[in-house]
Protein backbone atom coordinates (compact mmCIF):
# COMPACT_ATOMS: atom_id res chain seq x y z
CA UNK A 1 0.00 0.00 0.00
CA UNK A 2 2.86 2.01 0.77
CA UNK A 3 4.76 1.48 -2.57
CA UNK A 4 1.34 2.27 -4.26
CA UNK A 5 1.40 5.81 -2.59
CA UNK A 6 5.05 6.61 -3.41
CA UNK A 7 4.25 5.76 -7.04
CA UNK A 8 1.48 8.09 -7.20
CA UNK A 9 3.40 10.90 -5.65
CA UNK A 10 6.22 10.46 -8.19
CA UNK A 11 3.91 9.66 -10.78
CA UNK A 12 2.19 13.36 -9.95
CA UNK A 13 6.00 15.00 -9.42
CA UNK A 14 7.14 13.91 -13.02
CA UNK A 15 3.61 15.57 -14.73
CA UNK A 16 4.34 18.56 -12.77
CA UNK A 17 7.92 18.84 -13.97
CA UNK A 18 6.89 17.46 -17.52
CA UNK A 19 4.16 20.63 -17.70
CA UNK A 20 6.63 23.22 -16.23
CA UNK A 21 9.43 21.90 -19.09
CA UNK A 22 6.53 22.42 -21.76
CA UNK A 23 5.68 25.87 -21.11
CA UNK A 24 9.45 26.71 -22.11
CA UNK A 25 9.92 29.08 -24.62
CA UNK A 26 12.99 27.11 -26.55
CA UNK A 27 15.57 24.70 -26.06
CA UNK A 28 19.14 25.98 -26.45
CA UNK A 29 19.54 23.36 -30.03
CA UNK A 30 16.16 24.80 -31.55
CA UNK A 31 18.44 27.93 -33.20
CA UNK A 32 20.74 25.29 -35.20
CA UNK A 33 18.31 22.78 -35.89
CA UNK A 34 15.76 25.88 -37.38
CA UNK A 35 18.70 27.11 -39.53
CA UNK A 36 19.56 22.94 -40.47
CA UNK A 37 15.39 22.81 -41.38
CA UNK A 38 15.36 26.08 -43.48
CA UNK A 39 18.30 25.27 -45.14
CA UNK A 40 16.71 21.88 -46.32
CA UNK A 41 13.80 24.13 -48.00
CA UNK A 42 15.77 26.09 -50.18
CA UNK A 43 16.11 26.23 -53.67
CA UNK A 44 19.46 25.01 -53.88
CA UNK A 45 18.36 22.26 -51.53
CA UNK A 46 15.58 21.53 -53.85
CA UNK A 47 17.74 22.12 -57.37
CA UNK A 48 20.42 19.31 -55.63
CA UNK A 49 17.28 16.69 -54.40
CA UNK A 50 15.96 17.19 -58.24
CA UNK A 51 19.64 16.25 -59.11
CA UNK A 52 20.12 13.07 -57.16
CA UNK A 53 16.62 11.86 -58.20
CA UNK A 54 17.47 12.00 -61.50
CA UNK A 55 20.94 10.96 -60.95
CA UNK A 56 19.87 7.93 -58.77
CA UNK A 57 17.26 6.99 -60.85
CA UNK A 58 18.79 6.88 -64.12
CA UNK A 59 21.65 4.78 -62.79
CA UNK A 60 19.31 2.07 -61.34
CA UNK A 61 16.60 2.14 -64.90
CA UNK A 62 20.39 1.61 -66.77
CA UNK A 63 23.00 0.67 -64.73
CA UNK A 64 23.27 -2.98 -65.14
CA UNK A 65 26.37 -3.51 -63.42
CA UNK A 66 24.94 -2.15 -60.40
CA UNK A 67 25.55 -4.58 -57.41
CA UNK A 68 22.70 -4.83 -54.46
CA UNK A 69 24.72 -2.65 -52.47
CA UNK A 70 25.08 -0.09 -54.57
CA UNK A 71 21.55 -0.57 -55.23
CA UNK A 72 19.92 0.20 -51.84
CA UNK A 73 22.12 3.31 -51.36
CA UNK A 74 20.84 4.24 -54.66
CA UNK A 75 17.12 3.86 -53.41
CA UNK A 76 18.39 5.88 -49.77
CA UNK A 77 19.60 8.68 -52.53
CA UNK A 78 15.75 9.03 -54.32
CA UNK A 79 14.19 8.44 -50.80
CA UNK A 80 15.97 11.16 -49.40
CA UNK A 81 15.62 13.67 -52.70
CA UNK A 82 12.00 12.69 -52.72
CA UNK A 83 11.56 13.69 -48.85
CA UNK A 84 13.33 17.21 -49.32
CA UNK A 85 12.08 17.95 -53.01
CA UNK A 86 8.42 17.16 -51.59
CA UNK A 87 8.81 19.55 -48.14
CA UNK A 88 10.63 22.64 -50.75
CA UNK A 89 6.96 22.16 -52.62
CA UNK A 90 4.85 21.90 -50.03
CA UNK A 91 6.61 25.28 -48.32
CA UNK A 92 6.04 26.71 -51.81
CA UNK A 93 2.40 25.96 -52.68
CA UNK A 94 1.88 26.51 -48.53
CA UNK A 95 4.07 29.57 -46.93
CA UNK A 96 2.69 28.89 -43.41
CA UNK A 97 2.96 25.30 -43.31
CA UNK A 98 6.45 24.97 -42.30
CA UNK A 99 7.62 27.37 -39.83
CA UNK A 100 10.66 27.58 -37.94
CA UNK A 101 11.55 30.65 -36.17
CA UNK A 102 14.60 31.30 -34.68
Amino acid sequence: MMLNRIAKVQFTLLLWLYMVGARATSMPWDTGLCSFANALLGKTAFCIALAAIFGAGSKLIFGEEVTGIVKSLLAIVIVIGILVGGASIYRLVNPGGITCNT
